[in-house]
């Protein structure tokens, strides 16, 4: 078979055909990624030196935010707040180095009044410019554009996981209000990147962490009732473009396969999709997702506490069409 680029080898297997090798992809813990620079030569900020050096075939576009700072940032040196949503990481050091973990809000009380004039960035206040450049530099590559958000991960980084779940259970107005407004912005942020990008983003990925290592974190039911409504928009503005579309979730999340491909979704990234003890029912045996799915897998690595994790790329039987 002949050598293909990036963007044919990803997209060919999305689609279920023939490819010269398995696609590459690359996320890392920034000490690794430190670390993996110092092994291979590029420089510590040269992450395009890295991923050519790994043999990466996916790319990301996104639209920077260029507004104001709408968030006062931390007093703290090892505490970042993110100037347009406000978002909250903390410096976690250890013994090789340091990361930034994503860190509560905590929202004191989400009230109506609250959600309405918490601040929030404009659409307009993105650099659309950018997405059109970076198709145009990774032209060869498969470039993904993002949703940027997971409903319960990162309205949960808001308001605390607590609030979060009993908001989404009750209909609670506050919780309910802040999402919309939350999910608009969004919305058409994504909008206006996949028409500047038009042509040179090949598939939209999105996430949704549904699972923990035992087991899923809400019921099949507040799925299709809170979760499934908030993304079905997103995967339709990316059919709307022809994109193909990935999910990633984390943890046990095989018991919504079946919901995800019904959405539209073509590829699910997944870090564990059962749970450690899984006593499979019938639909979800490796054998009947098999029948929906293509796996590609890496070999499976020890995670910190020796347990096997398998990260795992399951590509949904869908046509082209």
């Amino acid at each position: 078979m002949a050598k293909m680029i990036p963007r044919e080898r990803v997209l060919a297997t999305f689609w279920r055909e023939p490819t010269d090798r398995v696609p590459v992809n690359y996320l890392c813990n920034p000490d690794i990624d430190r670390r993996l620079k110092l092994h291979f030569g590029p420089r510590e900020d040269d992450d395009e030196g890295l991923a050519n050096a790994l043999g990466v075939d996916f790319r990301r576009t996104c639209a920077p935010y260029v507004g104001l700072r709408l968030h006062e940032d931390a007093p703290e040196p090892d505490v970042d707040i993110s100037a347009d949503w406000g978002l909250r990481h903390k410096l976690i050091k250890h013994a090789t180095g340091s990361y930034w973990e994503p860190w509560p809000c905590r929202i004191a009380e989400m009230t109506e009044d609250v959600a309405a004039s918490y601040p929030m960035p404009s659409p307009d206040d993105f650099d659309y410019a950018a997405v059109s450049a970076d198709c145009e530099r990774f032209k060869d590559y498969a470039v993904s554009a993002h949703t940027e958000f997971e409903v319960m991960n990162w309205i949960g980084r808001h308001v605390g996981d607590e609030a979060m779940y009993i908001g989404l259970a009750t209909d609670d107005p506050g919780l309910m209000t802040f999402i919309r407004r939350y999910v608009a912005i969004k919305y058409e942020v994504l909008k206006r990147t996949l028409e500047a990008g038009r042509g040179g983003i090949s598939f939209l990925w999105m996430g949704e962490d549904l699972g923990t290592q035992h087991g899923p974190r809400i019921s099949l039911d507040m799925f299709r009732e809170k979760i499934r409504p908030i993304h079905q928009p997103f995967i339709d503005l990316a059919k709307s473009y022809e994109l193909p579309v990935m999910i990633h979730s984390c943890g046990s999340c095989s018991w919504a396969f079946n919901e995800l491909i019904d959405m539209g979704i073509t590829v699910i990234d997944t870090l564990q999709p059962g749970p450690l003890t899984w006593h499979r029912p019938t639909s979800r045996r490796p054998s009947a997702i098999a029948s929906r799915f293509t796996a590609v897998s890496v070999p499976p690595a020890p995670s910190p506490r020796g347990l096997l994790t398998t990260p795992s790329t399951f590509v949904a039987r869908h046509s082209r069409s």
